[in-house]
């Protein structure tokens, strides 16, 4: 009874304290704001408020440009079992799969992917001259149901976990996407995790009365693969159109204001090999003020594929010459799972090579900590791509 009031008064101590540090840090005192915040954590017997001290410090370290110490001391809070993980440890769970997603496997990986990216389907209804599905020999095929809403009920517990609809194919010819989002939309937000959701299409398939069914079962995030302009788009995606394309994209962004929606996100991205290329320019002119963000990606040089020049001429991509070394691509910050419920390292596993099991025998959390991971994350750290198939032919792994 009598360590009552001084518990109390230790607390209040504390949080004054970090009050007092926290001033000190706004005021750019990183110095003596970081040394209060590492002795109250030192010191205090409040296990939240101990974690929000060294969150701050981590906060510090990364503006100081030290990102693998802010990493390690996030990541430290984030590891924690579920159970025992306060706000403050699931925000930092959440960050750690932000900066694991941005480095890779430079940084040790979180006890779960930042992103798991599920495969609807790997139909699609062009044929563009830079697709990777150019060289794709798996069947085709459209994912269950049933293999979706696995993926979302483990997803749905991890803080910071981002699940794309897409990989190889155009999902709206998934006829069970509407009841997909609605499941995701309906488990995304258990407390005192959310988590975000989306698709990325060429946007053919998008009419006024799919957008409304779309956005009805709680889809808010649209990415378009929108390549060109008139004339340029139907040269480069085959098949397409660009009037429909821009209709169609326009008009879902008109029925989410007309439904009242505020948190539609919608993304254009576009290959180009010079984005200060007039034709480039034009296309953000076109764009820039409808949209979120327009996105200028770089060629992915793939054997086999072709893109668009600056000059508007169609141009071969050239494997390059084999490098006089190797270094690590870059990739493998999220978990592929094809539509058939198979799991896969990487975008450049196109078709699946790399043998990890299937999701209805093994969990997602199962398969990124596995041997058979590790032994792939060690093998392209150490730049030794030997029975790697993928891996060997992937251009990112060359310089």
């Amino acid at each position: 009874m009598s360590r009552t009031p001084t518990v109390q008064a230790d607390r209040r101590h504390d949080q004054d304290d970090y009050n007092q540090a926290r001033a000190l840090l706004r005021a750019g005192e990183a110095s003596a704001g970081s040394h209060l915040l590492g002795e109250i954590a030192r010191r205090t017997g409040d296990d939240a408020l101990r974690s929000q001290c060294f969150y701050n410090l981590a906060e510090v370290l990364e503006e100081l440009g030290q990102t693998e110490q802010a990493y390690q001391t996030w990541n430290a809070l984030g590891c924690k079992p579920p159970g025992q993980r306060n706000k403050t440890d699931v925000m930092a769970r959440a960050t750690v799969m932000r900066v694991f997603e941005k480095h890779s496997l430079h940084l040790p990986p979180p006890d779960f992917p930042p992103r798991v990216q599920l495969e609807i389907t790997n139909r699609c209804n062009l044929r563009c001259i830079m697709c990777t599905r150019n060289q794709m020999t798996r069947p085709l095929g459209d994912m269950a149901f049933e293999t979706v809403r696995r993926a979302a009920d483990e997803c749905c517990q991890e803080p910071g976990c981002v699940v794309c609809l897409y990989f190889l194919g155009e999902p709206l010819l998934n006829r069970e996407l509407e009841r997909m989002a609605a499941y995701l939309d309906s488990v995304k937000d258990r407390p005192p995790i959310r988590t975000v959701f989306g698709i990325q299409t060429n946007g053919m398939l998008l009419t006024k009365d799919r957008a409304r069914s779309l956005l009805s079962a709680g889809l808010r995030n649209y990415a378009f693969s929108v390549d060109g302009l008139e004339g340029d788009l139907e040269r480069i995606r085959r098949g397409a159109s660009y009037p429909v394309v821009e209709r169609n994209i326009l008009d879902l962004i008109e029925v989410g204001r007309e439904m009242g929606i505020n948190d539609l996100v919608v993304n254009i991205s576009k290959l180009c090999d010079d984005p200060d290329a007039e034709e480039v320019q034009r296309f953000l002119e076109r764009w820039e003020g409808k949209v979120d963000q327009v996105h200028l990606l770089g060629i992915t040089r793939m054997e086999g594929n072709s893109f668009m020049a600056a000059d508007g001429t169609i141009q071969p991509v050239r494997r390059r010459a084999h490098p006089s070394r190797r270094v690590y691509c870059g990739h493998g910050q999220r978990l592929l799972v094809y539509w058939n419920g198979d799991f896969g390292f990487c975008c450049g596993d196109i078709n699946g090579r790399l043998e990890l099991g299937n999701i209805h025998d093994r969990s997602i959390r199962e398969v990124w900590n596995s041997p058979e991971i590790q032994r792939i994350r060690g093998k392209i750290l150490a730049a030794d791509y030997t029975g790697l198939s993928a891996c060997d032919s992937c251009p990112h792994s060359r310089c």
